[in-house]
């Protein structure tokens, strides 16, 4: 190896810059947008947008009715890819189904006992 091609890399050419067409600056007429399409629920991904099965039910009316029915949330993220043709991350399901308590809900600690009156209770 000879001095100086160690870790180096070829020169890149540089891009060149676009500049703004001058030459013809008449006014030109852009055609006016058509008019929006109506909202499409089953394509809808953007957050706050519902989206709906090809069942008719909402996306999240699914999850919480499955949920309520003892399926997991990873059993009901599978379900939807199936049914949607696309991954559905498990992380949609939670956010339909985290105020909700079923079987796969995260278990809540178990209130503890109101202290004795009169003192510690007798050891065993």
């Amino acid at each position: 190896m000879g001095a100086g091609t160690r870790g180096s890399k070829p020169a890149q050419p540089k891009k060149e810059e676009k500049m703004p067409n001058t030459e013809n600056t008449a006014a030109v007429e852009t055609p006016a947008p058509a008019a929006a399409a109506p909202a499409v629920a089953a394509t809808a991904s953007g957050q706050g947008q519902k989206v709906i099965l090809p069942s008719g039910e909402a996306r999240v009316d699914y999850c919480q009715r499955r949920f309520k029915e003892g399926i997991s949330r990873g059993e009901i993220a599978k379900e939807l890819t199936k049914i949607q043709g696309k991954a559905v991350a498990y992380q949609i399901v939670f956010a339909a189904t985290k105020h909700l308590k079923g079987k796969h809900a995260p278990a809540v600690a178990a209130p503890t006992a109101p202290p004795v009156a009169g003192g510690t209770p007798p050891s065993a």
